[in-house]
């Protein structure tokens, strides 16, 4: 069996955020339920897109939630 996504749930003060390589397409992309320019900043020096269209959370506090919901929606297609 082969893998074609490497899910990487990431925490920065606080914040999640789902990094998701996709090992056919050659892409990174960062799913963010808050997105903030600071967020994107430490990010390292690879070429990664931006998730635009994800949800997003309304609150400060359900961002672990919607990483669960992320990894859901891209390994179900």
């Amino acid at each position: 069996m082969t893998t074609d996504l490497l899910l990487i749930p990431l925490i920065h003060n606080n914040h999640w955020t789902l990094l998701v390589e996709n090992l056919i397409k050659k892409v990174w992309e960062l799913y963010d339920s808050l997105p903030k320019a600071t967020h994107i900043a430490i990010i390292p020096e690879v070429p990664i897109r931006p998730v635009l269209d994800a949800p997003t959370q309304k609150n400060s506090f359900d961002c672990r939630m919607f990483i669960c919901k992320y990894m859901e929606a891209v390994v179900q297609p």
